[in-house]
């Protein structure tokens, strides 16, 4: 459970503050492919987590899958939906 944490945000953290670097520096095709292998292991980092909580007897919440191009009022709906 801990890898999903540190694993999950190094890639999100990559993913985030470097958006822009030039080509160069960050090829498009990698930062597409770094995406999208997140995109997998956070589906696979969910599935984990269900589990386990599931073990533990823990209530679990479904968080969003992708809140990207939300408003904000939609957004907000999204994340008080899941408390």
């Amino acid at each position: 459970m801990v890898e999903t944490f540190l694993v999950g945000g190094r890639a999100i953290r990559q993913i985030a503050l470097d958006p822009c670097l030039p080509e160069a520096i960050a090829p498009e095709h990698e930062r597409r492919a770094l995406v999208a292998a997140m995109r997998e292991y956070d589906r696979a980092g969910r599935a984990s987590w269900r589990e386990f909580m599931r073990a533990h007897d823990a209530p679990h919440r479904a968080a969003p899958a992708n809140l990207a191009g939300l408003s904000g009022e939609a957004r907000a709906a999204a994340l008080g939906s899941t408390r």
